[in-house]
């Protein structure tokens, strides 16, 4: 009678916590999904103390790093899949050990991703997009391009000076008095941090990322300064638990607008008419055409420099990345997926005319 091999302790060891991380991440899926459908006195309690009390120690403690957290987290999960790797050719690991390794360290950030923040995406939303009647986008443009066209006269965009630094702070502080003046708790001390090389989320047609891992933001240094200015608060209203991109853009454009900066004001106003001129050529390529030839030369300049400034980054495989980006918005209540973003367009409206009948 054969028998099969015996596991080793370390096998018996890791099947245990292959089974309970499994367990774990089962349990994680569920309560995302009640989340999604009810929520309730439980999604409550994690949106206003545990992520609350989270983003508080987090910040506490890691704000204050001279380097990024999120290098030092790739950088050690990619040192400990070399190290499976070193010992899986050097026969010193069964495969059994490798798969069993790669379940727990897959399951782990998926549980991490989900209590770090990912239950945020079921958060309750104050702002609502909705549609807006084509008379009413019709007027937005011509006003916008009458106002960004003014803006941008009295701007001198070459001897601007952007500092991030003190940006970032002060985008922090006025988001957290925007958001928390709209119900919801933002604390703590988030980071947006350059990721150096320039162009290393360029290339993969990405301006900034919020890294759940780490609890801060990536900002690509490759950017056009009217892009930085514009990114950062967007993935800093990620970072206090704001999942929509739509509402991410709009708390972008409303702080920036608000701002003593002149530079800063500009950033808000050009970056908002990027996403109605796109959605003008959506709706009339024609006139979309006929708009752009009547634009204020400076404007022209500016969506000329930021253009070709990111073109210096050749994008790296852009169907099979927006595919899968697409794929993930959809899954996570965003049914328009990429166009998410487009829909900020929709909120600014209605910020204008709640302000307007104030």
């Amino acid at each position: 009678m054969v028998h099969g091999k015996k596991l080793s302790k370390n096998e018996r060891m890791l099947f245990a916590g292959a089974l309970l991380v499994f367990v774990t991440a089962l349990l994680t899926k569920y309560l995302y999904s009640y989340f999604e459908n009810s929520g309730g006195f439980i999604l409550n309690f994690y949106l206003n103390h545990f992520f609350w009390w989270y983003r508080k120690s987090w910040d506490f403690i890691f704000a204050g790093s001279p380097v990024a957290l999120s290098l030092v987290w790739l950088t050690f999960v990619l040192l400990l899949i070399l190290y499976g790797l070193y010992l899986k050719i050097g026969n010193k690991l069964s495969w059994l050990h490798l798969f069993l390794s790669t379940f727990i360290l897959i399951s782990i950030h998926y549980i991490w991703f989900y209590w770090a923040w990912g239950f945020n995406y079921n958060r309750p939303n104050p702002w609502i997009v909705s549609k807006v009647p084509d008379s009413i986008f019709y007027k937005e443009i011509n006003d916008h391009l009458l106002y960004s066209g003014k803006l941008r006269a009295t701007l001198d965009l070459g001897s601007s000076i952007f500092d991030k630094s003190i940006h970032e702070q002060k985008m922090r502080k006025a988001l957290q008095d925007y958001l928390t003046g709209n119900g919801i708790k933002a604390v703590g001390k988030p980071r947006c941090r350059y990721l150096y090389p320039e162009g290393s989320l360029l290339v993969w047609s990405t301006s900034g990322v919020y890294v759940p891992f780490t609890g801060e933001s990536l900002l690509d240094p490759g950017l056009h300064v009217l892009a930085q200015a514009f990114t950062i608060p967007h993935e800093l209203a990620h970072a206090f638990g704001v999942t929509n991109e739509a509402v991410c853009n709009f708390l972008a454009y409303k702080v920036c607008s608000q701002s003593e900066d002149p530079l800063i004001r500009y950033a808000a106003a050009f970056n908002y008419l990027k996403y109605l001129l796109a959605d003008l050529r959506r709706k009339n390529n024609e006139m979309y055409r006929e708009v752009y030839t009547k634009l204020n030369a400076l404007l022209i300049k500016d969506l000329a420099d930021v253009r070709n400034k990111h073109d210096q980054y050749p994008e790296l495989f852009p169907s099979f990345r927006d595919w899968i980006y697409d794929f993930y918005l959809k899954k996570h209540g965003m049914p328009e997926g990429e166009f998410t973003y487009n829909q900020m367009v929709s909120l600014v409206i209605a910020d204008k005319k709640k302000q307007f009948s104030n």
